[in-house]
């Protein structure tokens, strides 16, 4: 028997379920059993072929990581405090929020933004740089409706 030996490295994401299931998502994984957890989200384990190139790769390791997506999908249309992310984010800890926060500060995704007002109160946005990768996920999220739909109405004609 032939075995094809690929080298990748297995991750795990949060997505939120919806995202979950309107994505054809990250095709360039190889999904394995997705289990859905008690905070109303869904683990996947998956691989990536190391063998793709550097900027799928660097994509993949940003928004991969676990619980990125589902930060990324509260951000997409306002502003919110890091207590407002982790109360949205539930079994998030303050510590994951905070790494992936900074990660994506560093990586010109999300901007924090300090209001001058007493109490002190910080924000954080996406960036314009950051819209694009979150039309993107628009992207994918409206692909998987219509692929949701297709399967569908395939079930519906299979049925009659």
């Amino acid at each position: 028997m032939l075995f094809n030996i690929v080298v990748a490295k297995k991750i795990q994401i949060k997505l939120l379920p919806q995202i979950y299931k309107t994505t054809g998502f990250f095709i360039f994984f190889l999904l394995q059993s997705p289990k859905i957890n008690n905070s109303n989200s869904m683990e996947i384990n998956c691989m990536i072929d190391e063998s793709l190139p550097p900027s799928v790769l660097e994509t993949i390791r940003l928004i991969g990581r676990k619980w990125a997506v589902n930060i990324l999908y509260e951000l997409m249309n306002e502003a919110l405090s890091f207590s407002e992310i982790k109360n949205r984010i539930q079994g998030i800890s303050s510590s994951v929020l905070s790494d992936l926060l900074n990660t994506f500060i560093d990586n010109h995704i999300v901007e924090k933004k300090i209001i001058a007002i007493s109490p002190k109160k910080t924000e954080y946005f996406i960036t314009d740089f950051g819209n694009v990768l979150c039309e993107i996920l628009e992207n994918i999220m409206d692909w998987g409706d219509s692929l949701i739909l297709k399967r569908k109405s395939a079930v519906k004609i299979h049925r009659d």
